[in-house]
């Protein structure tokens, strides 16, 4: 089933995210501006918090996938309760955790994180679909922002040729729910 496999991508992407902050990011901001250790041990507390609630989002993404019975309500059940505790961390992370990253490290640090972390572990197609999935959805602006961050040919696979499976992937995904009803973005020039 899509939206299994789906919640089972999300969860990985999510364990991936927390562990390249934990050790890549955090420890950069930490050396640069020290006054920072309050708020990164609290993000480090939020991520010790969130990981035990993923687990039993995945087992009822793999019962769901197993098309067991009661599985879609497990689902549910196990997504509100790691929301209870996710939400509360990403606005935290967004209001105060950010920009105190962009006034503790340079871009130049920053960039040397995303690449180490966030680019070179991962292969074309995984880096398609996340990028594809991190601009579903923004508004033009900051979409265009977004994928100019993109040297031009990487860009063009990702979003001329990755771009397409992933709109093809989401389709299947959504279909027959009220989300199918929400058009698509077009696809950003890649020049």
């Amino acid at each position: 089933m899509a939206l299994a496999h789906h919640v089972l991508w999300m969860m990985d992407f999510l364990h991936h995210h927390h562990w390249f902050e934990d050790r890549g990011l955090y420890p950069r901001v930490m050396q640069c501006n020290p006054d920072a250790a309050p708020l990164v041990e609290r993000m480090n507390a939020d991520h010790r918090t969130i990981e035990p609630a993923i687990a039993p989002v995945e087992e009822a993404a793999r019962d769901l996938r197993a098309d067991r019975p009661g599985s879609g309500e497990a689902l549910g059940a196990a997504l509100s309760r790691l929301s209870e505790v996710l939400l509360p961390h990403l606005e935290r992370e967004e209001r105060e955790m950010m920009p105190l990253v962009s006034t503790s490290i340079t871009d130049a640090q920053w960039r040397a994180w995303d690449q180490e972390f966030n680019i070179e572990p991962k292969g074309m197609q995984q880096l398609g679909k996340e990028g594809n999935w991190l601009i579903d959805g923004l508004d033009d602006s900051s979409r265009d922002h977004v994928v100019h961050l993109v040297p031009p040919v990487p860009r063009f696979v990702l979003l001329r040729i990755l771009g397409i499976r992933h709109r093809h992937d989401f389709a299947a995904l959504w279909k027959g729910t009220d989300a199918a009803s929400i058009p698509s973005q077009p696809i950003p020039k890649a020049a």
